[in-house]
């Protein structure tokens, strides 16, 4: 249906008007219309269901084809729905478990180090430096490599 060019008296504000009045109609016949026609749909299948002759068995793999249409359009508008509530009203849920992965994380985050002597390191220089020792004994690269590589670890494990 073409709703823009309805008429050429009309203004570009009347054609707007008229065409999203025109697709409010279509969005609504489309949406819901499979509600009121699922019921029928599933009356005329069980009508059909014991008849043998070949145009009851047509219109029965028709009508049954149609149905399983209807179906996913009508799943489809409440799973719409259901996103549309949820982006409107939040999930119940979001902010406890928004609130659990805060705590995780603040809970996990490293602030020292304690050595084998006892003694507990919180200083950040000095944390770098006792893990760039570690990593470079434990992967003994060349001298020039270590140093790149345990630098980018560092950066990756304390930032």
């Amino acid at each position: 249906m073409n709703s823009w060019g309805a008429a050429a008296h009309m203004t570009n504000n009347d054609h707007i008007s008229f065409c999203g009045n025109k697709l409010l109609c279509w969005d609504k016949g489309r949406k819901r219309g499979s509600r009121h026609q699922i019921p029928a749909c599933k009356r005329r299948l069980s009508w059909l269901r014991g008849k043998e002759d070949r145009a009851s068995v047509a219109e029965f793999l028709k009508v049954r084809t149609m149905l399983q249409i209807l179906m996913e359009m009508e799943n489809l508008f409440w799973k719409e729905r259901a996103k549309e509530f949820w982006l409107e009203e939040g999930d119940i849920n979001y902010r406890f478990f928004h609130n659990a992965v805060k705590q995780k994380r603040r809970r996990s985050r490293m602030t020292g180090i304690k050595m084998e002597d006892g003694s507990w390191i919180t200083d950040r220089a000095k944390l770098e430096m006792i893990a760039m020792d570690y990593f470079s004994s434990v992967f003994q690269a060349k001298r020039s490599e270590g140093i790149l590589l345990t630098s980018q670890l560092i950066k990756i494990i304390c930032c």
